[in-house]
């Protein structure tokens, strides 16, 4: 297994891992997802830039059940990680605990 013609991915050179999320900061390596987003809240920039986000995100769910449609898709299983955190009590936040709740309730591999 690996990546294209069973090479294996480079590993990044912060997290030691191809697809892990971190943020290098003026104050070091972050590592963890529920610290950068608290991280990013420090800054007005990225916390008003975070907000435009998370406006587009409850404009997707006021009509309905998925981001985008009736049914689990693509979008939610990526942006469930993140944005989990502030329902299951990780984050300051309780933004939309009712498709955190939908997307959970589906099985992990």
């Amino acid at each position: 297994m690996g990546g294209p013609r069973g090479r294996r991915p480079e590993r990044h050179p912060l997290s030691g891992q191809d697809l892990a999320p971190v943020a290098e900061t003026p104050d070091g390596v972050i590592g963890d997802s529920p610290a950068i987003l608290a991280w990013l809240g420090e800054d007005p920039r990225a916390e008003a830039e975070l907000a435009g986000w998370l406006e587009r995100f409850e404009a997707l769910l006021s009509d309905r059940p998925f981001l985008l449609g009736d049914e689990l898709g693509i979008a939610d299983v990526v942006a469930f990680p993140f944005l989990k955190y502030p329902v299951l009590g990780l984050a300051p936040d309780d933004t939309h605990p009712e498709w955190v709740a939908r997307v959970d309730a589906y099985p992990r591999a």
